[in-house]
């Protein structure tokens, strides 16, 4: 005899109860297949950084509508278009996404590592580094993009000594480049960006 099927769950983060008939298990199970699979063949086809972009908006709007914008997989197709969109930044001469889009999505990736994954300092240092390349594009100061800038990650995880390893001078004004890997060409920016 096996476990009974709860009849009902709860979620954590919003406090919704549905019935175990309206869970949308079937869509979630989907997400956590295609979310993983398209960060996996990024850049392999004859895709472009565009095209990724817009695939991984598609699947964050999917997540958002089924699983909630609390799901993990909302959270990682964020961090995945951060990525996208910083590489249409540094290779198209028109970006279609507005600067406030882009530090909209940073603040929702950051609160949710912080929130769900605060000890995890790969994928918060990823994010990190992804979004002090957009600042360092787009402006606006650390705090504008979800990050404090005298300690980013906090939690004892030196991400401003890390940065500054890599180049990257963090300060309440803005992110700039000096010495290490980031000055030695890792930034190529010169987009002009578009608001809609």
């Amino acid at each position: 005899q096996g476990v009974p099927d709860a009849e009902r769950w709860r979620c954590g983060a919003c406090g919704a109860s549905p019935p175990a008939t309206e869970m949308p298990l079937r869509e979630e199970g989907d997400l956590m297949r295609l979310v993983p699979e398209a960060m996996m063949k990024g850049g392999s086809g004859p895709s472009s950084p565009a095209m990724e972009a817009r695939l991984f908006e598609r699947l964050r709007a999917r997540a958002a509508g089924s699983v909630g914008p609390h799901h993990w997989t909302h959270a990682l197709a964020g961090f995945a278009w951060l990525q996208r969109g910083l590489a249409v930044l540094e290779r198209d001469p028109v970006v279609l996404y507005g600067e406030e889009e882009f530090r909209g999505i940073s603040q929702e990736v950051a609160r949710w590592l912080d929130a769900n994954a605060p000890d995890n300092a790969e994928q918060r240092m990823s994010a990190l580094f992804a979004t002090v390349r957009l600042e360092h594009n787009l402006g606006g100061g650390l705090a504008a993009w979800g990050y404090d800038p005298n300690d980013p990650l906090g939690g004892g995880l030196e991400s401003a000594k890390r940065l500054a390893d890599h180049g990257w001078h963090v300060s309440v004004e803005g992110v700039t480049q000096g010495s290490g890997r980031a000055a030695a060409g890792e930034e190529t920016g010169g987009a002009q960006v578009y608001s809609s």
